[in-house]
């Protein structure tokens, strides 16, 4: 509770002199943080979310630097910083592949190298034909539930409300012209709502989770590794099956 981790940092702080630098990880919302930011004027806070947290740039101000997934040279990058530029580069089409198994998200990637450098055998070829069979389902660590992309986008998909975590569900049913780029109006049927205004809202909640990328005045994105955890999940649920949503005219320009 906010009201708890505030109390602890008051008496973290007593009795001691000069600014402070605050790091608060994995914030879920506005409200949980604002309690928490330190007030004297050289004191700093770094926050880190998945959402957007808008309303606390509002209020409190701030810089915010959005973290994207990698591109493939960076995915490389790490592959040869951690299994080694040996391994990596003897094998470097498998590497890239290793990489796109991964979504090129840097969860993912720490996972696969970590797994990697216990198996220091196993060929990359194998691993991203491995991979590519369930990633969702393959990309975790035993022992703990930080390290598995399935436990960290199913938490997410808690904290959402009902309706919204219906919509991510529902989305995962996207077909694959759609997966690149999606506006309110291709969204209004597979989201079961009753006009396009309705349709921006659950999308526009989404993005702010951090489940979705981009969206107004451009296209919506759905990362490869959150559709196919929300198709899995809708699937667990019973949910429908696609809904053969298509591109209008509008973003296909952008697919």
């Amino acid at each position: 509770p906010a009201d708890e981790a505030a109390a602890e940092i008051a008496a973290a702080r007593a009795g001691r002199d000069g600014p402070v630098l605050l790091v608060l990880d994995d914030v879920v919302d506005a409200d949980q943080v604002r309690p928490l930011l330190p007030t004297g004027t050289d004191d700093a806070a770094i926050v880190t979310s998945r959402r957007w947290l808008a309303g606390l740039v509002a209020t409190h101000g701030g810089r915010v630097h959005r973290l994207d997934a990698f591109g493939p040279a960076e995915s490389l990058e790490l592959l040869r910083s951690v299994l080694g530029a040996t391994r990596v580069d003897a094998e470097q089409a498998a590497a890239r592949r290793v990489g796109a198994a991964c979504g090129h998200f840097p969860l993912a990637l720490r996972i696969t190298t970590a797994w990697l450098s216990t198996r220091p055998g196993l060929g990359l070829a194998e691993a991203a034909d491995w991979l590519a069979e369930d990633p969702v389902g393959r990309l975790s660590l035993p022992g703990d539930p930080r390290m598995s992309v399935r436990e960290v986008l199913g938490a997410a998909l808690e904290r959402l409300e009902e309706r919204s975590a219906d919509a991510l569900l529902r989305l995962g049913t996207l077909e694959d012209t759609c997966t690149d780029g999606f506006g309110a109006d291709d969204a209004v049927s597979v989201l079961d709502a009753a006009e396009p205004e309705e349709a921006a809202a659950l999308l526009d909640r989404l993005a702010d989770a951090g489940l979705l990328e981009d969206g107004p005045p451009g296209p919506y994105r759905m990362h490869a590794l959150v559709r196919s955890f929300a198709r899995h999940a809708g699937g667990a649920r019973g949910s429908a099956g696609s809904h053969g949503l298509r591109p209008t005219r509008r973003h296909a320009q952008k697919v």
